[in-house]
């Protein structure tokens, strides 16, 4: 198993390990998490409206979509992609030249990423870090899938990986070495030669992953994201079939769940990243719940109890920093526990929201959802009799729309 007592920011944590940071980071954005889902439900039109429960009429609840409105209203000032400028080194047409070609390339290969990704990444990232103060995607590499031709996985003594057969757990913590990608073609000239033909017409071997704010657990050093989890819920048969995780940890979590798989049946996996590994862990059903196969649904720290990490696959990216792109909204993005000024203008916008919703809710079951009556009526006052009382006031019948202006007797407006 990996050194408990190694650097964390490089080394590949075990499944107690990992469990511990789960539970851990949890508890520490329960306040940010429970914020944000009050906010998302919101969005859907399904924060719950104040009314009274025992009345002989029937309640009429409507909801202004008023945070809605406002966060697409940001939204729309950003475009769909960043447009990537380069500057040029230099001053001769040469260099600007180049810088153009550059920035072409750049913004391009943005646009094929987002393409192959499913596209509005960045978008969902914009509106999260508006609505939420942080918008994440995670960026990783795709060889195997993209260019499946010119990539395989060998072991050490070169020899093919069979997924058949599987990975063991001390092989699979220290992947880097036991494991690698390696070209097919023992000819360098020829391997060069298809390699660039065989490129042009597919796509880039990367690809970009919305992941909402809600699901995203980094642990931050400084301004420095050190470690991070992600929450991701998969249908378990996906998981089952994914050759990707075939090994012991998937004969574990088998073991662990029964014969008893369903189509809506979930497994949560957890994505653990820092500096040098991304891995991937599910949460199996605990002792308590082995009987039952309840699968955890890690939305709270309690349900962690009940859940074992299990390790499914990992892989070394060596990039120096997480593969997370955290996007940071007007007050800095979420650091911690705590963001006093984003939480009071989420705060804010929420009770804007709930008193709007109530507004409407009122004057919809007071008109009875039928009709507008007019709230403005001229009267003539010659019109009112040859006495000088005053003239009774008409009636309307309830909701219906006034008649004002077409009743005898009150249908000519004063000129005075």
């Amino acid at each position: 198993m990996a050194d408990t007592t190694g650097n964390y920011a490089l080394d590949l944590p075990d499944t107690n390990q990992v469990k511990n940071l789960l539970r851990d980071s949890l508890e520490l954005y329960e306040r940010r998490n429970a914020l944000i889902m009050r906010s998302r439900r919101s969005l859907l039109g399904q924060n719950p409206i104040k009314a009274p429960t025992l009345t002989q009429y029937k309640i009429q609840p409507q909801h202004t979509y008023f945070l809605l409105a406002a966060v697409n209203e940001k939204v729309s000032r950003f475009e769909d992609l960043p447009e990537i400028k380069v500057t040029p080194v230099g001053i001769s047409s040469q260099a600007r030249s180049r810088s153009t070609m550059l920035e072409h390339a750049t913004n391009r290969m943005h646009e094929l990423t987002e393409e192959q990704s499913g596209g509005m990444v960045w978008s969902r990232q914009i509106f999260d870090a508006i609505l939420t103060d942080g918008g994440v995607a995670r960026i990783e590499r795709a060889p195997a899938a993209n260019w499946p031709e010119i990539t395989m996985l060998v072991d050490k003594d070169g020899n093919p990986w069979d997924p058949a057969t599987g990975i063991g757990e001390q092989e699979l913590l220290q992947y880097n070495q036991a494991f690698k990608f390696k070209r097919v073609f023992e000819d360098p000239a020829e391997y060069e030669k298809f390699r660039e033909s065989y490129k042009q017409g597919l796509p880039l071997p990367l690809r970009k992953v919305y992941v909402p704010h809600e699901f995203f657990l980094p642990i931050w050093e400084g301004t420095t994201m050190v470690e991070s989890l992600e929450i991701e819920r998969r249908p378990l048969r996906s998981v089952l079939q994914n050759k990707l995780f075939a090994g012991p940890g998937l004969m574990q979590l088998q073991g662990a769940i029964g014969e008893n798989r369903t189509p809506k049946q979930e497994v949560v996996i957890v994505h653990y990243c820092n500096q040098q590994y991304h891995a991937y862990f599910a949460l199996s059903p605990g002792s308590a719940n082995r009987m039952n196969n309840v699968l955890p649904t890690a939305t709270q720290a309690s349900d962690v109890a009940i859940g074992s990490p299990v390790l499914l696959h990992a892989y070394p990216h060596r990039l120096g920093r997480t593969q997370y792109n955290y996007v940071a909204g007007r007050a800095g993005g979420w650091r911690g526990a705590n963001n006093p000024q984003m939480e009071s203008v989420m705060e804010a916008l929420l009770e804007l929201e709930k008193d709007a919703d109530e507004l409407r809710s009122q004057m919809a079951t007071n008109l009875r959802a039928q009709g507008w009556p007019t709230l403005v009526a001229y009267f003539d006052k010659d019109s009112r009799g040859s006495d000088d009382a005053l003239p009774q006031p008409p009636r309307f019948k309830r909701a219906r729309t006034s008649p004002c202006g077409r009743m005898s007797g009150w249908n000519r407006r004063s000129r005075r």
